[in-house]
């Protein structure tokens, strides 16, 4: 009974670990290097998506002399990257690892 109770303590415990990495998106494979580096000037967005995923948040704004543009975010944990669209296609891009 007693390594029953052990047993089942430990398994609590990694659950509650497990939860808490994927909560903060530190499992998250695709905020990577190597993903960032395949995003490129004038993809669409589901190009992006194809690769990155759906973005944890979207910022946008229309200008009359430019058109539509969106801020794509991803996050996990200290890495991130800021992907900039202008009328539907990526105009530029930021890596931001701390």
């Amino acid at each position: 009974m007693k390594n029953r109770k052990s047993f089942f303590g430990k398994f609590c415990l990694f659950a509650g670990i497990l939860l808490l990495l994927v909560g903060c998106n530190i499992l998250d494979t695709k905020v990577t290097k190597e993903n960032y580096n395949k995003i490129g000037v004038g993809m669409t967005q589901q190009e992006v998506i194809n690769i990155l995923g759906e973005t944890d948040s979207i910022s946008e704004t229309y200008d009359p002399g430019f058109g539509s543009m969106k801020l794509w975010h991803y996050q996990s944990g200290m890495k991130g990257i800021g992907i900039y669209f202008l009328n539907g296609r990526v105009e530029s891009k930021d890596w931001v690892e701390l």
